[in-house]
C-alpha cells in the first residue's frame, strides 16, 4: 500500500466511523449538551466538517476562505451563519470559540449536518486521490507552518478519530440519561 492508498483508506475509515456513530441518533441527542459549557454532537460534527473544508481549501489548495464549501455550496446562506473571523486566526472552525460563540453555531437537522460533512470529506478525499502518490510527501501550498499533504491529512485524521470517540461518548451519556432511542 502506498501513501495515497493508505491516506484514502484512513479517510474512508474516518467517514464510516462518523456514519456508524450517528446512525439512528435522535435529533434531541444530536443537540444535547452533557453540561452547559460542553459541545453537543452537532457542534462537534460541524467542527470536524469545517476542518476538512478549511483543510482542503486553505491548506491543500491555498485558496481563500470564501472558496470553502460552507460558502460555495450555500450552507452559509441556508443557515445565515458566517463563521469568518471567529476563533483561532479567524478560521471559523470552532477552535478558540467562547462558549457563547459555540452556542451560536446553528444546529442543523442531523441529515443535513451529515451531508455537509460528506461534502467536505469528498472534496478533501478528491484532492488526495488526484495527487500523484509522491506529491503527497511534498509541502502543500497553503498553511502556516507549511506541511506536506501527508502531514496535514494525518493531523485532520488524528483529530477526527478523537472526535469520533467524543461523539460516541456523548451519545452514550445521553442514552444512559434518557434511555436508548432510535430516530
Amino acid at each position: 500500500m502506498n501513501t495515497q492508498e493508505l491516506l484514502l483508506d484512513f479517510l474512508q475509515v474516518y467517514k464510516d466511523g462518523i456514519h456508524t456513530s450517528l446512525k439512528g441518533l435522535p435529533q434531541e441527542a444530536f443537540a444535547w449538551q452533557p453540561d452547559p459549557e460542553a459541545n453537543h454532537i452537532a457542534a462537534t460534527l460541524w467542527h470536524i466538517s469545517r476542518l476538512l473544508d478549511m483543510g482542503a481549501v486553505m491548506r491543500l489548495e491555498n485558496k481563500p476562505i470564501d472558496d470553502e464549501l460552507w460558502f460555495t455550496n450555500g450552507w452559509q446562506t441556508k443557515t445565515g451563519y458566517d463563521p469568518r473571523g471567529l476563533g483561532l486566526r479567524g478560521w471559523g472552525v470552532l477552535i478558540g470559540y467562547s462558549v457563547a460563540e459555540m452556542k451560536a453555531v446553528p444546529i442543523l437537522p442531523l441529515a443535513e449536518a451529515l451531508a455537509y460533512f460528506d461534502e467536505c470529506h469528498a472534496a478533501y478525499s478528491a484532492i488526495i486521490r488526484a495527487a500523484p502518490a509522491e506529491r503527497l510527501l511534498e509541502k502543500a501550498p497553503g498553511g502556516e507552518p507549511q506541511r506536506s499533504y501527508y502531514e496535514w491529512t494525518r493531523i485532520y485524521l488524528t483529530d477526527g478519530f478523537r472526535h469520533t470517540g467524543e461523539i460516541q461518548a456523548i451519545r452514550a451519556m445521553w442514552e444512559r440519561k434518557f434511555g436508548k432511542q432510535e430516530a
